[in-house]
């Protein structure tokens, strides 16, 4: 249910978005096929670019009354040429600004994304399972960066204006609360279950964003929104009691993205993670759980793999927590991973990690950082039983995760992939590309025979 604007209210008349008798507004550049949506500010279309590139297009035709059609025009042009000079992945494109000649109503050309809103993909098929809804989530996290850096706050994050593209499985950024824009000034706008409590008094700042992705974060993994639908009193009442202790929805969720979404819902926008800090974060959640994903049960017969973590003590180390058996996880272990052994560590203190197979193979140590960075720490000698290295611990602090993987054969990735795990190959950082290399190696790792692959994996506590 979208909250009500201005321009809502009966009484107040709008120009037509496409002109007196509709038809084609831009004969000879573009041909319209259909409607994408539509709502209080606009109507967005799919067409065909009639130049030589043939490409599809959206073509997101913007209402205004006619006493704010000059100030939109304006607003919306300062906001499209910043948009349209940003480059991210998970942001849709703005390619060109053009004014209906029938009704002078301003028109962004913008990146047609084929497989419409998660939105949609959630009534559609049920929740997301809570890989594919973190990366989601942490990817427009990473393109709303790139959007606040321009000077725009969104303002109206929410899973209908995530857009889902099947080529890649990559979601994307739409709708950069232009209709927030278009209301009158200290007027509410947004839609109610994913607004932020004070954006109903028209307040605006990067915190509206941070809640916003929380809000969609717990509808792509739950199906519903975070508080009941309700009066405007009831919901800010709900909101600032919070989510219920132990709240039964979260039972598929793992813990760590159950207290990043709670933060983020924060009835006071001070005591919500700004979205640095919560994109980051999620991005490190995410990666360590994918970590812990790896491991799976050893068939009779498996090697038996061990990492052992040592502090340094005096002139040799001490040994500070080895692997142990899965333990059984306090959720559905269908669904969340079970939580690795844990030891404590200090930035600057000097540790020694030790990878050994009781049977020849391929070892490979690998280490997911707290913001989700990933790399290579190194691999043993082909037919070697043991890798060890030695590391100083460097900021930043947070969990971490060290995992060995050994395969009876070579590990099933090109030297070039491994290579890419140490570097940063990414147009969107190296957390960003740490997902996708997380998902390979453990798509890699599947693809073999249950006895010709091992995975053990602790935590590192890394405390300041």
């Amino acid at each position: 249910m979208s909250h009500e604007t201005a321009a809502d209210r009966p009484g107040e008349k709008e120009t037509s978005v496409l002109g007196p008798g509709g038809g084609q507004p831009f004969p000879g550049e573009y041909r319209l096929v259909r409607k994408l949506g539509g709502g209080a500010f606009g109507e967005v279309w799919l067409a065909d670019d009639l130049s030589p590139l043939g490409w599809q297009v959206a073509l997101k035709f913007l209402r205004a009354r006619p006493d704010r059609l000059e100030l939109a025009r304006t607003a919306l042009a300062n906001e499209a040429r910043a948009l349209a000079a940003l480059r991210h992945p998970n942001v849709v494109q703005v390619l060109a600004w053009k004014t209906v000649p029938a009704s002078g109503l301003p028109c962004l050309v913008m990146q047609y994304v084929a497989g419409g809103s998660l939105d949609a993909r959630v009534e559609r098929e049920g929740p997301l399972p809570w890989p594919l809804a973190a990366r989601y989530v942490a990817d427009v996290a990473d393109g709303l960066l790139a959007v606040h850096a321009k000077g725009v706050i969104h303002r109206d994050v929410k899973p209908a204006n995530l857009l889902w593209q099947p080529e890649g499985d990559e979601a994307l950024l739409a709708d950069f609360g232009i209709a927030a824009r278009l209301t009158d000034s200290g007027t509410a706008a947004g839609t109610r279950r994913f607004m932020a409590p004070e954006a109903f008094h028209g307040d605006v700042s990067p915190a509206l964003d941070v809640y916003g992705l929380a809000a969609s974060l717990f509808w792509l993994l739950v199906g519903k929104a975070p508080f009941p639908d309700a009066d405007l009193a009831g919901q800010l009442l709900a909101v600032e009691r919070g989510l219920p202790p132990g709240d039964a929805r979260f039972v598929g969720v793992p813990a760590p993205l159950e207290g990043l979404i709670r933060a983020g819902l924060a009835y006071d926008p001070r005591r919500r993670p700004e979205l640095t800090a919560f994109g980051r974060e999620l991005r490190g959640a995410l990666n360590n759980l994918l970590a812990d994903c790896l491991t799976l049960p050893a068939p009779a017969g498996a090697a038996r793999v061990e990492l052992v973590v040592s502090r340094r003590a005096g002139p040799g180390f001490e040994p500070l927590a080895r692997s142990a058996p899965e333990r059984a996880p306090p959720r559905d272990g269908r669904r969340v991973p079970a939580a690795p052994e844990r030891v404590t560590v200090r930035t600057g203190e000097r540790v020694r990690i030790e990878a050994r197979a009781d049977q020849p193979g391929h070892l490979a140590v690998f280490n997911v950082g707290p913001t989700g960075n990933l790399n290579l720490l190194g691999r043993a000698a082909p037919g070697e039983a043991l890798a060890a290295f030695d590391v100083e611990l460097t900021p930043p602090a947070g969990r971490e995760r060290v995992f060995a993987v050994w395969t009876r054969g070579p590990l099933p990735l090109r030297p070039e992939d491994l290579r890419s795990l140490a570097e940063d190959t990414e147009p969107a950082g190296r957390a960003y590309g740490a997902t996708r290399d997380m998902v390979r190696v453990g798509q890699s790792l599947r693809a073999l025979p249950e006895g010709d692959r091992q995975v053990v994996v602790l935590e590192l506590d890394h405390r300041p």
